[in-house]
């Protein structure tokens, strides 16, 4: 039943781009940092783009191997932003260094996508990830959950080729 209902699911191809201040700001996190960082980033879909305009970095404890983002200082930051008018609805991407290492998606990274796609309406659930190191390498996918039954969604992770820049 699983492989009719993928059959029937016509994704179209997209892609992901980074806006060049965006990719600057994650790179200086990743080197700066002794060891692993991470944070968000907001995209705005522009036709088959997810384009990421802007990241935040939250207070952190890193280490050569991990990062943990100090839930206090992301409720300070959303609370800011609602302060300012602007809204999180758009924070769908989840970014992460993995130091010196290579560019790929861990276990933990993919518990960690799991944990984040939870947090979006059942509606509208998809999450932008990326991995970069301090050798500036970058790797980003897309996952998207798809609606196949009541209460049953299907999750399907596309790998794609990240754009840097502001042009199309």
């Amino acid at each position: 039943m699983i492989k009719e209902m993928l059959e029937q699911i016509n994704i179209p191809l997209l892609n992901v781009r980074i806006k060049k201040e965006a990719y600057n700001k994650i790179i200086a996190e990743a080197i700066a940092s002794p060891g692993e960082c991470s944070g968000f980033g907001m995209i705005k879909m522009i036709g088959d783009t997810f384009e990421i305009y802007d990241i935040v970095v939250p207070k952190q404890i890193n280490t050569r191997a991990s990062t943990t983002i100090d839930p206090d200082d992301l409720v300070s930051i959303i609370l800011e932003l609602d302060e300012q008018g602007k809204t999180t609805e758009d924070w769908h991407c989840w970014w992460h260094s993995h130091a010196d290492s290579n560019v790929f998606y861990s276990g933990t990274d993919e518990d960690t996508i799991a944990n984040v796609m939870n947090y979006f309406s059942k509606d509208y659930r998809y999450l932008v990830s990326i991995v970069v190191n301090k050798r500036c390498e970058i790797t980003a996918r897309i996952d998207i959950d798809i609606k196949a039954a009541d209460n049953y969604y299907i999750r399907v992770t596309h790998y794609v080729p990240c754009q840097i820049g502001d042009a199309l």
